[in-house]
């Protein structure tokens, strides 16, 4: 085939300019890394796609000698493996220095977003490959233009050469290295036209069925590419087994569509935490020329949570979380109120991965400086090598994904029967820093018995906030999660949960708390252990939930638990929590305390200044029996060293 390609190349009727041009051009593809990378083809196509269709597409309509094309890519192909260093060092100076401002213009231009310009290599290989081509290019006219005049004069002037050409076996030699006969003479050859005919009818046509077939190739058979990929990324957001039929792109339409979506419950892995029918997502086709996919709305039919699955999910693996810094003093941990207090931190990291996903890992896309940008090209350099190295900084504007809203109504969910859910979720990317508005998320039950709100953003957008709500939640359900004295300390009644606080993210804890909780307990009856039941109509209870979300401190404070009891109008409950303590305390109860507890049950002053009263006459108490104990074991000192040091005779000591 080489030698058939060279045949028709120096015996074809092809003119210089379009033997230049097949060269110039080959010589540049081939040194684009995406064409042929070695160990990594399809993967290596990804790198500059629209580059390279733009190549085929130019050479075909360009009329460009194909057979040259072909050789001359080979060539610098073979040619830009060694050079593939010098391809990226030459990429570095160009994207990192004077002509860093055209092509940032460039990387983010539509189409030319496709070039993969942004690539190190690329870059570097593009303008390798063109002083290549050039060169490959004048070589091969001058080479063809020499021969064709020499061969010219030879078969004109030259018996032999005449007599030796018609030859049986020259001839099948002739044919089987070079191709048949040529169709000019080598006079002819010389004396053609240097340009010829610019366009290619049929390469028109090609370059239309080209562009054709990718769409279609996109529309039609995404789903073989599109489904694993999307389903592998599902399950390493979610934690566990994520089935999906088929995903599918139709640029037609601007829609990508998902069938039969189920995501496990990494916690419960015989449920689904979320399943749907059908999901659908409108897609804008014009940020698809910006390389960016940006998807306006996604609506689903058929959608509900806590669905059993037909057989148990698996969890992916993934590595264990840092241990939680240890308590601060005056707070407790989950596993001092909660039997199930395992399962909830599992649910609580979870949560934490989710709102990571809701936040994204993106960096900042901004000008980094000369070190950092050379740090971070190292770091890729030695774990992907020179081919897959990326001017990040250069790409700005908007993130790779955005999805500007998720809007799924009436979700049905077996936690919460006979009752519909909303969820929202609002500017979800892959980098949240390029995109103004910050990242919601919201829950709300049509009949508002069940509400949460997450916001994730800067300061500049309100910051970070959790606020969520659960009304009549049944008392006996989270009584039995409790641990207090081995017995539920609520029976009864419902519940009403409210918060509403700020989040922050921390580099090395992850999420952390700052939410203050409400807890409203209706006709519910109190059971402490050692007093007596007591029904309470409504008690308000304040508490405060602080640190990582993976583990966080709860904080309720004794003084908040008398303040809630008077408020409640429950005198019966504090005489009997008062008895209780002259019982622990055996009657050594502090000067003071009993004074207190008249004014706190007859609500003459407000329990927080009765209790401080009590602690300061208890403290004086204590710092004169101190004193009193002090000044008895000096006496005692004394009177010992006075009987093993006699005074002298003579008065001395």
């Amino acid at each position: 085939m080489i030698t058939r390609s060279l045949g028709s190349v120096f015996r074809g009727k092809a003119t210089k300019a379009q033997i230049f041009l097949a060269c110039f051009l080959g010589g540049a593809l081939g040194f684009l890394p995406g064409f042929f990378l070695p160990g990594d083809v399809g993967g290596g196509f990804l790198l500059s796609p629209g580059l390279i269709l733009a190549f085929f597409v130019v050479v075909m309509i360009l009329n460009a000698n194909l057979a040259a094309f072909g050789l001359a890519t080979l060539v610098a192909k073979l040619v830009s493996l060694p050079l593939l260093g010098v391809s990226y060092t030459v990429g570095t100076w160009l994207l990192d220095g004077p002509a860093q401002g055209l092509f940032r213009s460039l990387v983010n231009m539509p189409v030319f977003a496709w070039f993969g310009l942004e690539n190190y290599a690329t870059t570097g290989g593009l303008c390798l490959g063109t002083v290549f081509g050039l060169v490959l290019g004048v070589v091969a006219v001058k080479s063809v233009s020499t021969f064709r005049a020499r061969m010219a004069t030879v078969q004109d002037g030259s018996e032999a050469y005449k007599k030796y050409t018609a030859k049986r076996s020259v001839r099948l030699l002739t044919w089987v290295f070079f191709g048949g006969k040529a169709k000019q003479s080598y006079a002819e050859l010389a004396r053609q036209k240097a340009v010829g005919n610019p366009v290619r009818i049929l390469g028109v046509v090609a370059a239309v069925l080209l562009v054709a077939a990718v769409w279609a190739t996109v529309t039609f058979f995404s789903a073989p590419i599109l489904t694993p990929t999307l389903r592998d990324g599902l399950e390493q957001a979610n934690g566990a087994t994520v089935n999906l039929d088929r995903a599918a792109v139709d640029l037609g339409a601007g829609k990508i569509s998902l069938a039969n979506l189920a995501m496990a419950d990494a916690n419960e892995l015989t449920r689904d935490l979320f399943q749907a029918a059908n999901l659908e997502a409108a897609i804008d086709t014009r940020e698809l020329l910006r390389k960016r996919m940006v998807v306006d709305k996604v609506v689903s039919s058929g959608a509900r949570s806590g669905g059993t699955r037909p057989s148990p999910a698996k969890r992916v693996a993934k590595e264990p979380p840092p241990p939680p810094p240890p308590p601060e003093p005056g707070t407790k941990t989950l596993d001092d109120y909660l039997k199930q207090a395992e399962v909830w931190r599992e649910r609580l990291a979870q949560a934490q991965e989710w709102l990571d996903v809701l936040s994204g890992d993106g960096e900042a896309v901004s000008e980094p400086t000369p070190e950092a940008a050379q740090e971070r090209r190292d770091a890729e350099l030695r774990q992907f090598g020179p081919a897959h190295v990326t001017a990040h900084h250069l790409i700005e504007g908007a993130p790779a994904l955005l999805v500007r809203l998720v809007s799924l109504e009436k979700l049905s969910a077996t936690a919460l029967p006979g009752d519909l859910l909303d969820l929202r979720a609002e500017n979800v990317s892959t980098n949240p820093r390029l995109v103004q508005e910050p990242v919601k998320f919201g829950l709300q039950s049509q009949s508002d018995k069940v509400m949460a709100r997450v916001q994730l953003g800067r300061a500049a957008q309100g910051g970070s906030r959790l606020a969520f709500h659960y009304r009549g939640l049944a008392t006996d359900t989270i009584a039995s999660q409790l641990k207090v004295a081995g017995a539920p300390p609520l029976r009864g009644g419902t519940i009403d949960v409210e918060a509403d606080g700020a989040l922050r993210r921390d580099a090395k804890a992850g999420w952390i708390l700052d939410l203050p909780l409400k807890v409203t307990l209706n006709d519910t009856t109190l059971a402490i252990a050692g007093t007596r039941e007591t029904p309470v109509q409504k008690l308000v209870l304040p508490i405060a939930v602080r640190g990582p979300l993976t583990a966080p401190r709860v904080v309720f404070e004794d003084k908040a638990l008398v303040d809630a009891l008077i408020a409640a109008g429950r005198k019966e409950l504090a005489d009997q929590v008062n008895q209780r303590a002259q019982e622990l305390l055996k009657g050594k109860v502090p000067a003071g305390l009993g004074e207190a507890a008249g004014k706190l049950i007859e609500g003459t002053s407000r329990p927080s200044e009765v209790l401080d009263e009590a602690k300061r006459k208890a403290e004086e108490e204590k710092k004169k029996a101190e004193e009193a104990a002090r000044k008895k074991l000096e006496e005692e000192a004394k009177k010992r060293l006075q009987g093993l040091f006699p005074p002298k005779k003579d008065g001395g000591e």
